[in-house]
């Protein structure tokens, strides 16, 4: 009878097949790439795929890694032709709704702008608008991107950080909005007091209590915050904080009061190595709120690019 095509050429053949996913090929290797959803025969050419600039492979850590991950390559395609045009009028946008809902007598808040998405080209696009914070928190993402954006940007580093990744964003960063755990705190005041400075943070709070994010409870803040008078390579400048993705208005009105309030109750406790200047907390979907209840600073990506 006819054989098989998979068993056509016995043991030999299905290790040649076994070394060839391993390389890359076949659809094991594209779903490693994040292409799974292409034909072989219709991967992009790299000469004139418009997204070649951001799947050129940094040499990272000693090994080639893609910059853009799965998860984040549609986000990239959806806001790749974001004109200037469209990024101008959404940063007056938000702009004017950070002036219209201050908290109390506060200063608008600041805006930082989440790039994590976007390439070199659209970030340079913020310098004339004046927006100078930019957001990421992927290193094998940012990394790349620093050489070709102008030096007067300011970084922070929004998202959760493995201690193995301090090394690399140490010598970059502004302020880091994530801390929230005594060992990423130690590593970062080792590598901080190899370099001679101080870093910035922010320590992240898990208010809503959602067990799939990062961040503390509220009733470990103080202690953890009591501990870092021994930190000298840090400064404790803030908190941040993650609101749930589908909570109602008056869930999340709730749960950044209770923010505003835990900021003010440790800025009373006037803490060594610890200042109560930043309140880092909405994004795109419920920066307004945010706002009005006391944020310092958002964090916006959508609600710029989006046409």
């Amino acid at each position: 009878g006819a054989v098989h095509p998979e068993r056509r050429g016995g043991r030999g053949h299905r290790h040649r097949v076994r070394a060839s996913v391993r390389a890359g090929d076949g659809a094991a290797g594209r779903r490693r790439q994040g292409l799974r959803h292409l034909h072989p025969n219709r991967l992009p050419d790299r000469r004139h795929d418009r997204a070649s600039v951001l799947t050129d492979p940094p040499n990272f850590k000693g090994r080639e890694k893609p910059w853009i991950c799965r998860r984040l390559r549609p986000f990239i395609r959806r806001f790749w032709t974001v004109t200037e045009e469209t990024l101008r009028r959404n940063v007056a946008k938000v702009l004017e709704t950070l002036a219209e809902n201050r908290y109390q007598d506060s200063p608008p808040a600041k805006l930082v702008a989440v790039t994590k998405t976007v390439t070199p080209r659209v970030i340079n696009l913020l310098k004339p608008m004046e927006i100078w914070d930019i957001g990421e928190n992927r290193a094998q993402v940012a990394l790349p991107k620093l050489p070709e954006i102008s030096p007067e940007f300011h970084l922070h580093w929004i998202g959760m950080l493995q201690t193995n990744k301090v090394k690399y964003i140490i010598d970059h960063v502004c302020l880091l909005h994530a801390l929230d755990r005594m060992d990423l705190a130690q590593e970062i005041d080792r590598r901080a007091g190899q370099r001679g400075r101080a870093l910035p943070v922010l320590v992240q709070v898990n208010i809503a209590q959602e067990p799939q994010k990062g961040g503390m409870p509220v009733e470990e803040v103080l202690p953890f915050l009591r501990k870092m008078r021994d930190f000298s390579g840090l400064h404790v400048e803030g908190l941040m904080s993650i609101m749930p993705q589908y909570a109602g208005e008056d869930e999340l009105r709730g749960l950044f009061r209770g923010m505003r309030r835990l900021f003010d109750q440790l800025r009373d406790e006037d803490l060594p190595n610890v200042e109560m200047r930043e309140l880092s907390m909405g994004m795109s979907r419920d920066y307004r709120i945010a706002a009005q209840e006391g944020a310092t600073m958002v964090r916006v990506g959508t609600a710029l690019y989006q046409d």
